[in-house]
This record gives structure tokens, sequence and C-alpha cells, in this order.
């Protein structure tokens, strides 16, 4: 069992230099009730989330025209399934390359392997969990991870 609160708060505390750094407003909303737990590898779990994170802060980068922001959310709507959310204000993703993102070695990215998203995928499954991606109203993607929860032990 995984804290999910916990869980992101990790990964949020990996990347604060780079936050910093690229000057990104990092706003964290939390919704679900203090002590959400996951089922799953909390390593695996991080490095589906780290690899998202970074994906936006990349996405971010040579952003010049409006400020940058990562939103990172958590819910937990029902007893099912956990969501974290990760939206950023970046160019958002070209719609021909929606369906494609979790391919094997498609990638964007002038060096990228284009082997991360398929990854993250296919640890989600492995939890029996869910990633999807899509374009924000207006700007930047939003990438939903849904994480099945574990019932209270009484």
């Amino acid at each position: 069992m995984v804290d999910a609160d916990g869980l992101i708060r990790k990964v949020l505390e990996l990347v604060e230099t780079e936050i910093r750094k690229k000057r990104i407003r990092l706003v964290l909303e939390v919704t679900a009730k203090p002590g959400v737990m996951v089922r799953g590898s909390e390593v695996q779990l991080q490095q589906v989330l780290l690899n998202v994170v970074m994906n936006a802060i990349e996405a971010m980068g040579s952003m010049t025209d409006r400020e940058r922001s990562l939103r990172v959310t958590l819910r937990a709507p029902d007893a099912g399934n956990v969501c974290i959310g990760v939206e950023d204000s970046g160019p958002g993703i070209v719609q021909s390359n929606v369906n494609k993102i979790f391919e094997p070695f498609f990638t964007t990215k002038r060096h990228g392997m284009g082997l991360g998203l398929s990854i993250c995928r296919s640890i989600m499954e492995a939890h029996g969990g869910k990633l999807t991606v899509a374009n924000g109203p207006s700007k930047g993607a939003i990438v939903q991870i849904a994480i099945p929860q574990c019932k209270a032990v009484v």
C-alpha cells in the first residue's frame, strides 16, 4: 500500500530545484481525504509520476509568452480509484499525436527515445490503473493517472 499524498509530495520534492530554476508556479490541490492509500509498488508509481511531471516541466521549457504553471491534483471521487492529475501551461499536444503518444519509440523530443510514456502506461496497466492524456481547455496538456484505491482496514 502507498500513501497517495506522500507519493505526490516525494516526487515534487525531487523536482523542486528544476521547478524553481525554470520559474514554474506550482499548484498542488488535494481534495482526497488524508491517508488515502493506493495499491502498488511505491517505486514504480513514483517513476510514472516523475516521468509525467518531468514531461510537463520540459514542455514549458522554451515558453516565454505566458506564465509557466504546473498543477498537480489528487482526488478520490469514489472508493474505486484515486486520480492524480498533472496539468501544464505548455503548448499542449499536436492533435495528430494524441493517439500515438503511448506508442513505443514515438517521440516529439529532439533527444528522446520515445519509451517513457509507453513504459508508464504499461506500469499503470500492471497496477490495474490507467494513464490518459488530453489537451487542456486553453493551453497545455493534462495527464490523468488512475490507481486502484485500497479498501480501509478496520
